[in-house]
C-alpha cells in the first residue's frame, strides 16, 4: 500500500462504493433490507421507489413509434436527512454515495462496511463485481488556463487549427490486471463554479470482478490504490498546490 498524499479538503464532489450481486433480489427481500433497524436509523425512512422502464416500438409510415411501455419496481433510494449520504438498493446491486461530505477513505469505507454487514448479515449474497467512483471537481483560475500546466492527461488540438478551447469532454479506459478504470475529464457545465474560477471534472470510475466472499477493507484497498495512482499521476504539482489552499 502506498502512502498517498492527503488533502485537508479533498476536491471530491461525490464518492461511490458499489457491489453487484450474481443473483437478483426479490422485491420482498429489498423491502426487508430497507426495514433493517440500522438502515432506518442512518437514512430517512421515506424510501423512494426506483423503476425499470421497458418500451417496444413499431414502424409506421417510415417512423418508429412507441407501441407500448411499462415500468417495473427495481429498488429503492434512501437519503440521509442532510442529503450528504445516499443508499441505492436495486434488484442486483447496492451503492453507497457520499455527496459533498467526503473527508477520508477510512471514514467512508468504515461506513460502507457497516451497511454491508447489516445487509449481508450471514454472508448469504455472493458478489460478482465491485465499483469505486470518485468525482473530483478542481477549480482553476479562469484567466488563460493552459491545461498542460495542471494535468498530464488532457485533450490536445492539432497545429494548424484554432487553439482555443471553450469546453471539452474526454473519456479513456485503462485496465490494470482485473481492474478497469474509466476516466472522464470535462469542463463543469453548471453554475456552481465561482465567477473567477473554471471547474474541471476528473471522474475516475474503477470496477473489478470478485469471485469470493467480500472482505470490504481488503477487497476495496487495491481499487483505492489504483484510483490514487491515476489521480496523482494525472494532476501536476501546480494542481496539488491549488487543492491545498482551496
Amino acid at each position: 500500500m502506498n502512502n498517498w498524499e492527503s488533502f485537508k479538503k479533498p476536491p471530491i464532489r461525490e464518492a461511490i462504493f458499489s457491489v453487484t450481486f450474481s443473483e437478483d433480489f426479490s422485491p420482498e427481500l429489498l423491502e426487508q433490507f430497507i426495514g433493517n433497524d440500522f438502515i432506518k436509523a442512518k437514512f430517512s425512512p421515506k424510501a423512494k421507489p426506483l423503476f425499470k422502464a421497458k418500451a417496444t416500438f413499431e414502424e409506421k409510415d417510415g417512423e418508429f413509434q412507441v407501441r407500448n411501455s411499462s415500468k417495473t419496481p427495481n429498488g429503492f433510494r434512501l437519503d440521509s436527512d442532510d442529503k450528504s449520504q445516499t443508499l441505492i438498493l436495486k434488484s442486483n446491486q447496492f451503492s453507497y454515495h457520499k455527496i459533498q461530505s467526503y473527508s477520508s477513505w477510512e471514514e467512508s469505507i468504515n461506513e460502507f462496511n457497516e451497511i454491508w454487514n447489516n445487509i449481508n448479515q450471514n454472508n448469504l449474497y455472493k458478489c460478482n463485481s465491485l465499483g469505486v467512483r470518485f468525482v473530483n471537481v478542481i477549480k482553476l483560475p479562469f484567466e488563460s488556463v493552459e491545461l498542460n500546466d495542471f494535468f498530464a492527461l488532457y485533450p490536445t488540438i492539432p497545429s494548424g487549427i484554432p487553439q482555443t478551447l471553450e469546453g471539452f469532454f474526454m473519456t479513456v479506459t485503462i485496465p490494470k490486471g482485473q481492474m478497469r478504470a474509466n476516466i472522464i475529464q470535462t469542463v463543469e457545465n453548471d453554475n456552481s463554479a465561482q465567477n473567477d474560477k473554471i471547474g474541471i471534472i476528473l471522474d475516475i470510475d474503477i470496477t473489478k470482478p470478485i469471485y469470493k466472499t467480500l472482505v470490504v477493507g481488503e477487497d476495496f484497498q487495491e481499487m483505492r490504490d489504483y484510483k490514487n495512482e491515476l489521480f496523482f499521476n494525472i494532476i501536476t504539482e501546480k494542481t496539488r498546490n491549488i487543492i491545498k489552499i482551496q
